[in-house]
């Protein structure tokens, strides 16, 4: 199923937020396909570290998966994260990047803009919009702000860009309290959220927030377009950092 895209020009909500502490996520990773299930070895195969930090009115946001990794390192506005640039890496190498140009740098007027380091094309850079990391921080940063968007069929929007180009609105729909099993050890009423996709190669989403732990997702689901595998992520530990 797909979702629908607002109008054209419509502007999107913006929301209060909390920041969660700095902290490290560990993930165990399963993808659609891989022979040996995730229960039967939790801490062997693939894993993701998710590493949020910020101090001083700045933030940086990794994520190290293997061979590849994403950074988003930025400030913060009322509205909450405001990346500055999002890159994509390999093995160290940086391979694509999404820049956000804000108002009152050298040459950027009206509402900002976003640019790439490969499609020559811009798109404007509204309050709120996030990048295809940060959203795993902003998204707890409003829930944990404006508990009442737990409830189920509340919904958060958000516009998300990537470094290929994209700049698309997502919409969590919340979906249900859920008791969660996970290698962590288990997870009462963690706040299950799905984003359906916009375009047949867009991503479904389905994200679990833990309120015990400032809203962090603790489970994600990700596939991107109806064919392709989904790859799963489900917290191994977690560590507040000093």
């Amino acid at each position: 199923m797909q979702a629908a895209a607002p109008p054209a020009g419509t502007p999107l909500p913006t929301y209060a937020t909390r920041l969660p502490p700095p902290v490290t996520l560990q993930f165990a990773v399963r993808r659609e396909g891989a022979e040996a299930p995730l229960a039967a070895a939790p801490r062997g195969g693939l894993q993701a570290q998710l590493r949020w930090q910020h101090a001083a009115g700045s933030y940086t946001l990794t994520m190290g998966m293997g061979a590849v990794g994403w950074a988003s390192v930025g400030g913060f506005i009322a509205q909450g994260l405001a990346p500055e640039r999002h890159v994509e890496t390999r093995r160290g190498r940086e391979l694509r990047a999404a820049n956000f140009q804000r108002p009152g740098m050298e040459g950027v007027e009206g509402p900002g803009r976003i640019t790439f380091s490969g499609p020559r094309f811009a798109h404007p850079l509204w309050p709120g919009v996030q990048d295809r990391l940060s959203w795993l921080v902003q998204l707890p940063a409003v829930l944990a702000a404006e508990p009442a968007l737990a409830q189920p069929g509340r919904e958060v929007l958000m516009m998300v860009a990537g470094v290929r180009g994209d700049a698309l609105p997502w919409r969590f729909e919340a979906v249900a309290l859920e008791d969660l099993d996970l290698p962590a050890g288990l997870v009462r009423g963690a706040l299950h959220l799905r984003r359906e996709p916009l375009r047949a190669w867009d991503s479904r989403i389905d994200v679990w927030l833990d309120p015990a732990r400032h809203f962090l997702p603790v489970r994600l689901r990700m596939r991107q377009g109806p064919n392709a595998p989904l790859t799963e992520f489900e917290l191994l530990a977690w560590t507040l950092q000093p």
